[in-house]
């Protein structure tokens, strides 16, 4: 019995670690996805109207392009 409690703590341990290694992860993906949008955003907002009008984009629409695939 004792052997058998302890394989389901050490089951139980295994999930909790596999999902706050998981919970980690998504996290550092979603802080590095976040710094690449804004480095791209403050790429596109250093461009000249002009520059950005050649690109089919116009000042106001850079947050809705730069986040547009994440809704």
């Amino acid at each position: 019995m004792t052997a058998l409690h302890a394989e389901k703590t050490a089951t139980a341990s295994h999930g909790l670690f596999a999902r706050l290694g998981a919970m980690l992860s998504a996290t550092v993906s979603a802080i590095s996805e976040a710094r690449l949008n804004m480095a791209q955003y403050h790429a596109l907002n250093r461009m000249s109207d002009r520059e950005l009008e050649t690109i089919g984009l116009r000042r106001g629409d850079l947050i809705a392009h730069v986040f547009s695939d994440k809704a």
